[in-house]
């Protein structure tokens, strides 16, 4: 019963991360052509900003599941690794490795994240685009 649970928890885990990665695209592409229609129609930019927002809480929602499915993965395999009476196999020893180096990845990720709030507590601006209007022609620098 156990393994049934467990294959639809897999199957929930995936569908729910394909959602949120169209989510993403979806959002994406509207944060762009929001952003190019405020500035052809001269209304308010507030709306791409929005869905920008959005689009930025669901891909640090999304990073979150993939650190917690890593983190489940690792600690089951480094069960498998701890068990005496189990057999060691290359692929496991490979996928223990590549388990390894992607949660040192995250934690690397998130050891940059903390530098950065901690030298900038206020915020910091990170990139700027310059957008130009002229007759129908749009300009970005």
């Amino acid at each position: 019963m156990t393994k049934i649970t467990n294959n639809d928890e897999k199957y929930n885990a995936y569908k729910k991360r394909k959602i949120l990665r169209i989510l993403i695209i979806i959002l994406c592409i509207a944060t762009i052509a929001l952003a190019i229609l405020s500035l052809i129609f001269k209304f308010s930019c507030i709306y791409a900003l929005v869905v920008f927002l959005i689009m930025t809480v669901l891909r640090s929602y999304r990073d979150k599941l993939d650190f917690n499915k890593e983190t489940k993965n690792n600690n089951l395999i480094n069960g498998k690794m701890q068990d005496i009476n189990s057999y060691k196999s290359k692929n496991l020893l490979d996928k223990k490795i590549l388990s390894d180096h992607l949660l040192q990845e995250y934690n690397n990720k998130l050891v940059d994240a903390i530098n950065l709030y901690k030298n900038y507590p206020n915020g910091l601006i990170v990139g700027t685009c310059a957008v130009i209007v002229n007759n129908k022609e749009v300009y970005f620098l």
